[in-house]
């Protein structure tokens, strides 16, 4: 995120862009935000990935083994946001 060139990817049109969750622990909320704020200010929109079924090293299921949904991670994954 920090290496990133916004002007440059402007220039090559790209208006959209994601960043991983971790951006926020690898850095300082208020910076993430002011990086997002720079982008926002040249029209890039930012999409932030969450990753919703991997944690800990592992794969985690979304339906659970009686095909029901996995409510639990589920909710772990809304409380998230």
């Amino acid at each position: 995120m920090n290496k990133t060139n916004l002007n440059e990817l402007k220039s090559y049109g790209i208006d959209n862009i994601l960043i991983h969750e971790d951006a926020f622990t690898r850095n300082s909320p208020d910076n993430v935000k002011k990086w997002i704020d720079e982008a926002n200010g040249l029209d890039i929109k930012v999409h932030i990935w969450i990753q919703c079924f991997y944690k800990d090293e592992n794969w985690l299921k979304p339906i659970l083994e009686n095909r029901s949904i996995n409510r639990t991670r589920f909710d772990e994954i809304i409380d998230k946001l």
